[in-house]
């Protein structure tokens, strides 16, 4: 009956959400129990789209408890329902389900299949015809990850030239926050390159505008990397101790761990034996 047909949507849509507030919880076993709950209803409803996202919403939670094999078995399994049900699924889906994968390989230092995957979303957005502020605003950030790829892989023309559209497209869509952790990346770049000159100017223009604590955490510390290297252990120190400050405050584990790690070499470098303990 249609009633039975509405009702299970709405229950596998409860369930998703239950499954995210247990994640934000860090109720690993619930969130995933939840998140079955919701696929099988999802499937047997017919809900072909909102199964597959709820799939790619399972594999985030496996990548949160570093179960990256799981998680990428969970994209390959929304990629094959995708194409199963095509007329009832979306483009914009698959492109999540890459975008998701790109990240997953850039987490297990697998660069060349990340930028594989990015370059599959990027297609995707740069196809459409009537471009939005959402739209250039993804496809900066995959353009931002797919750059990241190429700088680990020390291909620093490419890193740059994926970055270059990254901003241009961030500030496109008016995303501030966006374009200071691109400009962080390209001052990244010099830096490895040792041209600190040309990555101080870009860490600036990163810190510059109304861009949040998070993306000014993110440009302190790389800019203190930057110092480090450049041996200026004051200013490296200074910038360091800032970014660890905002990160700590607002509790992003990622950043702290990145600010300690490098204060502690700082402090060597400067025989503040104390400090690096």
């Amino acid at each position: 009956p249609k009633e039975h047909h509405t009702y299970g949507g709405y229950l596998a849509a409860y369930y998703s959400a239950l499954a995210i507030r247990y994640l934000n919880e860090r109720n690993i076993v619930q969130s995933l129990a939840c998140s079955d709950k919701s696929i099988a209803l999802y499937k047997a409803g017919k809900y072909y789209g909102d199964m597959n996202f709820a799939i790619i919403a399972k594999a985030n939670t496996y990548a949160k408890i570093n179960e990256d094999a799981k998680a990428i078995d969970c994209i390959f399994l929304a990629l094959k329902y995708f194409e199963k049900y095509r007329e009832d699924t979306s483009d914009e889906g698959i492109a999540t389900a890459n975008s998701t994968l790109a990240s997953l390989y850039t987490k297990q230092n697998k660069y060349d299949r990340a930028i594989h995957y990015s370059k599959k979303v990027m297609a995707y957005y740069n196809s459409k015809k009537d471009s939005t502020a959402q739209y250039d605003r993804s496809n900066a950030i995959e353009h931002s990850n797919c750059g990241t790829s190429y700088l680990r892989l020390k291909k620093y023309p490419e890193a740059m030239r994926y970055f270059e559209k990254a901003l241009e497209l961030a500030r496109q869509g008016g995303d501030a926050m966006t374009a200071s952790v691109v400009l962080a990346k390209m001052g990244m770049v010099r830096t490895e390159e040792n041209k600190f000159d040309q990555a101080e100017a870009y860490f600036k223009q990163a810190l510059a505008g109304d861009i949040g604590e998070v993306a000014k955490a993110n440009a302190y510390i790389k800019m203190g990397d930057m110092y480090y290297r450049r041996k200026d252990f004051a200013q490296a120190d200074h910038y360091l101790t800032s970014g660890l400050k905002i990160s700590t405050e607002l509790m992003i584990l990622e950043l702290q761990e990145q600010a300690s790690d490098l204060l502690y070499k700082v402090s060597r470098a400067n025989r503040n034996f104390e400090k690096a303990l």
